[in-house]
């Protein structure tokens, strides 16, 4: 075990494990050193922990140390508070960190920062996605719908085609839409119109004088410009 020491101001490190496993190193304080405040290299299995570490280069700096567990220390005022070079399935949790460079910075290594990813891979799986996702739009774009594009002079012929055979057939197209039903005639203009064409006007009428005189409603259909015009 390696606690509550006080290593500041060296001219390299301040706690240094070299090919050290299953230490526990808690408690110290290392404070102002050139390079590193708690270095482990080749160091696996090792936990870290209620230590203050503040104006290093490095704060805790891990190479080549696998399995090790840093939680709960103090980590601020440094280069880089924690930093991992070809260092694996380390666990980084609970730490508070401010005032650093960097908080956390890894090469090569795999590390969970309070339970979470770190950001740069939040990023980079974020943008993995996003090209995914653009891809696979582009693909459903381009991938034929399975329908034949009618362009307009297409369907002014089918419209036309249309009109002919229900001429043939007897059927009477409205004035208003081309290829349509009629289904009744305008009173004033004679035009045939379509039902949705059609205006229905009810006009009141009387007849009669005096005590005899009575009201009644007639029903009239207009096309829409007469409807207006009448």
């Amino acid at each position: 075990m390696v606690s509550k020491n006080t290593a500041n101001i060296n001219s390299l490190y301040g706690i240094f494990l070299y090919y050290c496993d299953n230490i526990t190193v808690s408690e110290n304080t290392a404070n102002q050193n050139t390079y590193n405040g708690i270095f482990l290299i080749a160091s696996n299995n090792n936990r870290i922990s209620g230590s203050t570490v503040n104006n290093n280069e490095r704060g805790i700096d891990l190479d080549a140390s696998d399995y090790n567990t840093i939680s709960g220390n103090t980590i601020y005022n440094n280069e880089i508070g924690i930093y991992l070079i070809f260092s694996y399935e380390n666990h980084i949790l609970n730490n508070d960190f401010y005032g650093n460079g960097k908080d956390i910075d890894e090469f090569y290594g795999v590390e969970t920062n309070n339970g979470r990813f770190p950001f740069e891979i939040v990023i980079i799986i974020a943008s993995i996605a996003i090209i995914m996702i653009i891809t696979v739009m582009l693909i459903i774009k381009k991938k034929p719908s399975g329908r034949r594009l009618v362009s307009v002079e297409d369907k002014a012929k089918i419209v036309i085609q249309s009109t002919h055979e229900r001429k043939r057939e007897g059927i009477l197209n409205c004035y208003y839409h081309l290829g349509r039903q009629a289904s009744t005639k305008c009173e004033k203009c004679g035009k045939v119109i379509c039902l949705e064409c059609k205006t229905v006007y009810h006009e009141t009428r009387s007849t009669g004088t005096g005590d005899s005189r009575s009201s009644y409603s007639v029903r009239r259909e207009f096309c829409p410009v007469c409807f207006y015009d009448h």
